[in-house]
């Protein structure tokens, strides 16, 4: 903002300037006049907003906005829910930076472009890193490109091997953003085995003496300018001179907008200088390739207890939503003989720094699906490539089954190939759940049941159950409350709401809330749904108005469903009048939800209640009264 006033400052300047010189001698009186207008169209340039979260956060500029054919009201309503989703926003040495409480998460965004998620890109930010750390022996050293959230470096430095950790970020208004993501990133600004150095991260590569056991670089997106060179032969041939012997290194590629081409590119370009790249997946569409100078051993046993220590168990239950060695391979792709023939088929073309092919193929495709990880994963099945060589007993059905379970996690419905027949039976189950359809998993759990495993089944099952008051998802919660509290609550809380125990459902609702206040980790679908409960229980029993109105009034953990939470606490607060409406309405200003419904209730409460913002709040209802298209027979009589 300060460069775009100082600009339309210098060009008023300019134009005060011409003024003064064209208007010659015989014009002086004009002098003053435009010397004036221009002193105050610098001061309104200067002490003007500049442009708004709108327009500086938002993929505007992406294409992934559509506006074609909105009425002034929509455009109105989504300028302010951008403004209300901002949560602090910087200008860096570098980029312009925002913090933003999304639908479901809280994440930041950089440039305009949403760079990262505290919770949804987890299972990227967290395990990105760890699975290298998992598949070393024994690693000493990390280097992180990028700090983001902080999670990548935060989760390495608590491995208990981990001396040091290096992260390389280019903008140090990012530390803000790290240091706002705490509770998922263990407190990685306070870990003194983290060292964040500020600057690029190229540079530091081939400059640097030092060596990395684990090396893992999530960069933003190929298209945008300048990233593309962290995916180029040049840059990975200075990854391998840092890696120590034995060292992994794990690029992030994303399988959404692009190409298959372009994919076939990347992984050639890695082939090309590493002798090994596998390929596994670390959330819905993403791509982790881990390489290395050496094919990497999976020896089951080393591998089983590594996974059941700290941080790793830890990271898995929160990210990936498993707990053994067969969830850990369940994200498991392929193996790096695929690699090897897709860099064969593609004889040699490459990304390199002169010629950069990733970064204008990326920007082809923008906006466009034409690839998934289902179809890499599909054909390294067909190849018979999908599995690693594990040196000892696994259990290969479970592995796919809890495969299938993280597709419903991350709400992906279909459900992938290749799993055991009787789950050909149970997926639609799992898909059911990922679309939020409680009844049918119920439904399709009791016509083939079995026996729930694993956290992601307990909650999955157990949600669905109590939705229809079967006890049997008290069971079900009793076993997720060791390792998921918040989820067990949420699930009692649904059961008690069927059996019309508005009390009990109001007490397991504020043991949820409470929990969902210091930790972040939660499935955040369930817990919406449990937010919809809570809205509708003063309903039933108006005496729980204002226990849920205080319950409700402070924020979850990293601002998680800070929308759904505030304007289910306005519902609430319309059983207890204008005074409570308004003090609902307190935290959606001033950027108030451009709705007529909730326009009118705003205008009411204020001015029921004297508040001095009553005309402001009548004008702009009424404003968006006048902006509605008026129905073509509206006001029109029988003949």
């Amino acid at each position: 903002p300060g460069a775009w006033r100082l600009s339309v400052v210098l060009l008023a300047v300019l134009g005060a300037v011409i003024a003064l010189l064209s208007a010659g001698e015989s014009k002086r009186r004009w002098r003053p006049l435009a010397a004036g207008g221009m002193i105050a169209a610098s001061l309104v340039l200067v002490f003007s907003r500049g442009p708004t979260a709108a327009w500086r956060h938002s993929p505007i500029g992406a294409g992934r906005l559509e506006l074609t054919g909105a009425t002034p009201n929509r455009v109105r309503e989504w300028q302010r829910s951008q403004r209300r989703q901002l949560r602090w926003e910087a200008d860096g040495r570098e980029s312009s930076v925002g913090i933003l409480a999304l639908d479901l998460a809280l994440a930041f965004a950089v440039n305009g472009k949403v760079d990262g998620s505290a919770v949804g890109d987890s299972p990227t930010q967290v395990m990105g890193g760890l699975v290298a750390a998992i598949l070393h022996p024994l690693p000493k050293s990390a280097l992180v490109v990028g700090l983001g959230t902080g999670s990548t470096a935060g989760w390495l430095g608590a491995v208990p091997s981990i001396e040091r950790v290096d992260v390389v970020e280019l903008e140090p208004a990012i530390r803000h953003v790290a240091q706002e993501c705490a509770p998922v990133n263990r407190n990685v600004l306070e870990n003194r085995r983290v060292r964040i150095l500020s600057g690029d991260a190229r540079e530091l590569l081939l400059t640097s003496r030092d060596r990395y056991d684990v090396i893992f670089s999530e960069p933003s997106n190929p298209y945008r300018a300048g990233i593309s060179s962290l995916f180029t032969q040049d840059f990975y041939r200075a990854v391998r001179r840092r890696l120590a012997p034995g060292g992994i290194f794990v690029q992030w590629l994303q399988a959404y907008e692009v190409d298959s081409q372009t994919v076939r590119t990347a992984y050639a370009t890695l082939a090309s200088v590493f002798p090994s790249v596998e390929t596994w997946y670390s959330k819905k569409q993403d791509l982790l390739l881990v390489a290395s100078d050496s094919a990497i051993r999976y020896p089951a046993d080393a591998l089983r207890a590594r996974v059941g220590e700290e941080p790793y168990r830890s990271a898995m239950l929160d990210t990936w939503r498993v707990s053994d060695l067969e969830g850990f391979l369940s994200h498991y792709v392929a193996r790096d003989s695929l690699a090897r023939s897709i860099a064969h088929a593609e004889g040699g073309l490459v990304n390199t720094d002169d010629r950069n092919l990733m970064e204008f193929a990326f920007a082809r495709s923008l906006g466009k699906s034409l690839f998934t990880s289902d179809d890499l994963w599909q054909v390294a099945q067909s190849r018979g490539e999908d599995r690693p060589p594990v040196e000892g007993k696994l259990d290969w059905d479970d592995v796919l089954r809890q495969r299938l379970g993280s597709y419903a996690a991350e709400g992906i419905e279909p459900a992938p190939s290749g799993a055991p027949s009787v789950w050909d039976r149970r997926a639609p189950a799992f898909a059911h759940f990922a679309g939020g359809r409680l009844g049918e998993v119920a439904r399709a759990f009791r016509a083939d049941p079995w026996e729930p495993k694993g956290e992601l089944e307990f909650a999955m099952i157990g949600e669905s159950l109590a939705d229809s008051g079967d006890e049997r998802s008290l069971l079900l919660a009793r076993s997720l409350e060791p390792v998921q509290p918040a989820e067990a609550a949420a699930i009692r809380a649904r059961f008690l709401w069927t059996r019309s125990d508005w009390k009990g459902c109001f007490e397991a609702t504020k043991a949820a809330f409470e929990r969902y206040r210091a930790d972040p980790w939660p499935m955040a679908f369930l817990m919406k749904r449990l937010i919809a409960i809570a809205a509708s229980l003063p309903s039933k029993d108006p005496l729980l108005s204002g226990p849920l109105d205080d319950l409700l009034s402070s924020r979850f953990s990293l601002s998680l469903l800070d929308e759904d939470r505030a304007l289910a606490r306005l519902t609430i607060a319309q059983n207890r009048g204008a005074a409570a409406v308004a003090a609902a309405i307190q935290p959606l200003e001033p950027n108030f939800p451009w709705s007529g419904e909730f326009l009118q209730m705003r205008a009411r409460a204020y001015e029921e209640t004297g508040d001095p913002r009553a005309a402001l709040a009548r004008r702009e209802a009424e404003e968006f009264r006048s902006r509605e298209a008026v129905p073509f027979n509206t006001g029109l009589t029988g003949k």
